[in-house]
């Protein structure tokens, strides 16, 4: 069962939620009897294929105008008890038995180093990002002209001839 206890829980800006997805992959806390055993990613279907109307238990829509982003349909998302199957769970690297056994799969370390790698893979994108930026902020600042009245012919030769 999956539940929304306060706003601060609900799901907010995935992208395709508020009008078009019909699933959603939540990460909620599972808890099984007392025992928590933190977020985990679960398969939710969200809305009927047949007539598009969220199910019972589900609170979905768009979350209005963005400023510059209207384009794509970023939607809120939360529960009030749903009730999902076992199998919702996706379970690449845990395990949940009929008795509600819970076991880890994989070892903990490799884990913990692919998420570390990915997390790595970001930072090392945007360090490229912001070295490209940089780049292209420099040569425009060193050919820029900066007052329309400076009439020095060779400083101009130099800047068209960069």
């Amino acid at each position: 069962m999956i539940n929304t206890p306060t706003i601060k829980a609900a799901k907010f800006w995935p992208g395709s939620l508020g009008r078009h997805a019909t699933h959603a992959v939540v990460f909620a806390r599972m808890i099984v009897g007392k025992k928590d055993f933190g977020p985990l990613p679960f398969m939710v279907p969200i809305r009927s294929r047949v007539n598009h109307k969220p199910f019972d238990g589900i609170k979905v829509g768009d979350i209005g105008t963005k400023m510059g982003y209207n384009t794509v349909d970023n939607g809120y998302l939360e529960f009030d008890h749903y009730r999902i199957p076992r199998g919702a769970l996706l379970q690449r690297f845990v395990s949940l038995t009929n008795k509600g056994e819970f076991e880890l799969l994989g070892d903990p370390r490799a884990i913990y180093q692919i998420m570390v790698m990915s997390r790595m893979t970001i930072n090392f994108g945007a360090a490229f990002a912001l070295l490209r930026s940089c780049t292209m902020a420099t040569r425009y600042a060193v050919c820029r002209r900066q007052f329309a009245n400076y009439k020095d012919s060779k400083a101009e030769r130099r800047l068209i001839d960069y």
